[in-house]
């Protein structure tokens, strides 16, 4: 019965923004950063309410996660009580605890990075939406029946995987060995090769050399760093500080060139494989590789080094590039801040997600609403954006008989069960208008589905009364009615049908939220606009 209480459209809604907010608690561990994030990107809608609810989801959610891996890393079961909240456990990537002092030329590079995140960003979403359109027009109409479909929707992630094992296996044996001092270092004093230089990372090295019983120097490949590990080790040996000579420009740049196109094909499966942690790694490298190589210009130079380590500099790449892809600012800042637990660098964050932002928004929408738009998911954007010839298309010029449908289908508030089966079956929406002697109110089908029962029980001559299906506070506006004003009443008010009147308070129009994404509006303006300058080349002749 309380589930029943909260089945309107609404109300889901609401739970698709309180499970997208704490699914990226739990998956994060940054209860904040979630609940940021359903305000900025998912609802269409936000009132005072939602906030307090959304944010004890994210609570609960990142809540549970914590006591979990408490107790169970890795799926095993540790001999202490359950609670007892350790960090290295809940944050995902850890931030050495070093002090950075930040100088005011670091401002150089990151502003750098924000530039290029915001590029390669608009880059990754654009070749996402090529893929999607070759997909849909040379693959797609080959796969005839539902077997087909789903063999190519498991073939098309196993061959990905193939293709990047052999690539990263290959790769990875033609790179030389790299030397590190443990001694020179008290960083890797002691922890030489069991916490930052696992042994697996030495296949086809020379044996490490030894002062005594104490190593004092191995020999590591570094693109077993970076291909060989998970998405999460990667980033993590990224963001370590005190480790320049570790990676080189090269094998960067190898990593970025090899990587970047398979996040790409990885990002357009059907597999719910996620594309954050490859674009965390895509933007680390960036950050790293663009702090490497000033670090060298100034050491060449002989001038005094202003910039911190590198790994601080992949942290910043990490949010630039995300920015660069997803458009997201404040949210995004938090949850950086919040799985690295480390707040040196939020001035630098913040001023890369800026930049990022700016340059992204120039050259490409952010991914997921290109991919919304490409899907023709009915969801409608905080400001409607649509451009013609170079030039922003004003809709406060146009009324809402541009939008609207019509003839628009009616019931009286006496119908058989077989016109309303009919009604209900044969269309596409999911709300009626309800007339009532020249009045009407709006009947959401959804309702009158539940109650009909199924088909065999039907009986088509009875006559039903909708009155107690009826929802008599349906909004209407006049036909003359502002088309911008209308977007966004449909919009801040998450209503699915919006109904047209005209003087007389008659039907004349309805208008969906399908009615109003991007490129059925489009659609409409242009197809308004020919007819008429058709009309005035006629009145002209």
């Amino acid at each position: 019965m309380i589930f029943f209480a909260h089945s309107k459209s609404i109300f889901r809604c609401n739970y698709i923004t309180a499970g997208a907010a704490a699914g990226l608690a739990a998956a994060f561990g940054a209860p904040i950063g979630g609940s940021l994030f359903a305000i900025e990107e998912v609802t269409s809608h936000w009132n005072l309410r939602l906030t307090w609810r959304i944010f004890f989801s994210c609570t609960l959610a990142a809540l549970t996660v914590f006591l979990l891996k408490s107790s169970l890393p890795g799926f095993a079961v540790q001999h202490h009580f359950i609670g007892i909240l350790i960090p290295e456990r809940y944050i995902l990537f850890k931030m050495d605890k070093e002090t950075v002092l930040i100088h005011f030329w670091l401002f150089i590079p990151t502003s750098i990075i924000g530039i290029i995140g915001g590029l390669l960003g608009s880059l990754f979403t654009n070749l996402s939406l090529k893929l999607c359109q070759i997909k849909s027009k040379f693959i797609n109409p080959y796969l005839r029946t539902e077997s087909e479909t789903k063999m190519f929707y498991v073939f098309e992630p196993c061959a990905i995987l193939i293709l990047s094992c052999t690539i990263y296996t290959i790769i990875s044996y033609l790179f030389s060995c790299t030397r590190i001092d443990c001694l020179s270092d008290s960083k890797f004093e002691a922890n030489c090769t069991s916490m930052y230089f696992p042994k697996r990372f030495s296949i086809g090295c020379r044996q490490p050399e030894r002062i005594g019983n104490t190593e004092s120097a191995i020999y590591v490949n570094e693109v077993h760093f970076l291909f060989l590990e998970t998405g999460h080790s990667t980033i993590s040996y990224l963001f370590h500080k005190q480790a320049d000579n570790i990676f080189s420009n090269f094998g960067l740049l190898v990593l970025f060139l090899t990587y970047f196109p398979l996040a790409v094909l990885a990002t357009n499966t059907k597999v719910a494989a996620g594309n954050v942690i490859p674009i965390f790694l895509i933007g680390s490298i960036i950050g790293r590789l663009i702090g490497s190589i000033s670090k060298d210009v100034i050491t060449s130079a002989k001038l005094e080094n202003p910039f911190p380590d590198t790994g601080a500099l992949a942290l910043i790449g990490a949010a630039a590039f995300f920015s660069g892809v997803t458009r997201l600012t404040f949210s995004l800042t938090v949850i950086i801040l919040e799985i690295t637990n480390d707040m040196s660098f939020v001035i630098p964050i913040m001023l890369s997600v800026t930049i990022s932002k700016w340059v992204g928004n120039i050259f490409a929408p952010p991914l997921y609403h290109a991919l919304i738009d490409f899907r023709c998911i009915p969801f409608l954007y905080a400001e409607p954006s649509m451009h013609s010839r170079g030039k922003r298309i004003n809709l406060e010029k146009f009324t809402v008989e541009v939008a609207m449908c019509k003839p628009v289908l009616t019931i009286s508030c006496i119908e058989s069960l077989g016109s309303i089966y009919h009604l209900i079956t044969t269309t596409q929406h999911g709300g009626f208008p309800v007339l009532q002697q020249a009045t009407f109110s709006h009947l959401p089908s959804d309702d009158v589905i539940d109650d009909l029962g199924p088909y065999e029980n039907f009986t088509f001559n009875k006559y039903i009364n909708l009155e107690r299906y009826i929802d008599r506070s349906a909004l209407s506006v006049r036909e003359h009615h502002s088309l911008y004003r209308a977007y966004m009443l449909v919009r801040s008010l998450g209503l699915r049908h919006l109904v047209v009147v005209n003087l007389s308070n008659q039907v004349v129009g309805l208008i969906t939220r399908k009615d109003l994404i991007s490129h059925s509006l489009y659609e409409s303006i242009i197809q308004k606009s020919q007819e008429e300058n058709e009309k005035h080349s006629i009145t002209i002749l």
